[in-house]
């Protein structure tokens, strides 16, 4: 507390002065700062205005009186409020327009459908061309190639290894024709095939030559009157049509033909 009279800096609950003894005296408290009128705002256009305005100096929106707007919430009551400046005021034609109806509604369920999922450029049902083409010509030459050596077999060691495969007449085209006669014809006989001959050349016995394995069949022949004399006559065919003769004697001496089928019906 200061001394009126001396100046002198006292105590703040001291009664009189401690230098020169003057009673001192209790400021009055200071008078409350004036409070400025509320502020007042456009509610168009966010204009400030004066406190008793009835129009809006900006865009000519009339006024109500009503009070200023409330400060945001993060300013604290003991911060002087910041006088808003001026702002430029927007056009009337500026104003936010509300968007049309038809934006704003959400399309019915049925409307949106939803992407085709990327796949492949050709159908699922449709195959690249030629590639099961070929896979079918390999099947197919495979199976082609098996029959052919499946037929080959049975040909060769069924059919050609059978007696009866030499059943018909034959004709000597080549060698030693002294081995039979030119003309000659084999019959089925019991486990091989017969050789029958024709002409005043023929053997006074039969002959029956019996399967040795594979295409070739043999057949020993001996003289009955010296049993000492006999012929080893094979035959071998080479085919269906061709027929390989051949002739053994003891003293290793043989002799060669070659027989083909006769074919048609004036044998």
């Amino acid at each position: 507390m200061t001394c009126a009279k001396c100046g002198a800096q006292n105590l703040e609950n001291a009664k009189f002065c401690d230098r020169c003894g003057a009673k001192l005296e209790t400021p009055p408290p200071p008078a409350p700062a004036p409070t400025e009128p509320a502020k007042r705002f456009c509610s168009a256009c966010g204009t400030p205005l004066k406190p008793a305005a009835k129009f809006c100096g900006s865009c000519g929106a009339p006024q109500q009186g009503a009070a200023a707007p409330q400060e945001p919430a993060r300013q604290t009551a003991a911060a002087p409020s910041p006088t808003p400046q001026a702002a430029p005021a927007p056009p009337a034609a500026a104003a936010p327009r509300p968007a049309p109806a038809f934006q704003t509604q959400a399309p019915p369920p049925s409307a949106y459908r939803p992407p085709a999922p990327a796949g492949p450029s050709h159908p699922p049902s449709a195959r690249p061309k030629g590639k099961g083409c070929r896979t079918g010509c390999i099947v197919l030459v495979v199976l082609l190639a098996l029959l052919a050596v499946g037929a080959y077999y049975v040909w060769n060691n069924v059919v050609l290894s059978n007696p009866a495969a030499l059943v018909g007449t034959w004709k000597v085209e080549g060698g030693k024709s002294d081995l039979t006669t030119e003309k000659f014809s084999f019959e089925a006989a019991d486990g091989g095939a017969k050789l029958v001959q024709d002409g005043p050349e023929k053997l006074p016995f039969d002959i029956v030559l019996k399967p040795e394995g594979g295409r070739v069949f043999k057949a020993r022949v001996t003289n009955p009157a010296d049993k000492s004399k006999w012929v080893d006559i094979t035959a071998e065919l080479e085919g269906f049509t061709t027929l390989k003769l051949k002739a053994e004697m003891p003293d290793g001496t043989t002799e060669e033909a070659e027989a083909t089928r006769v074919l048609g019906s004036d044998n």
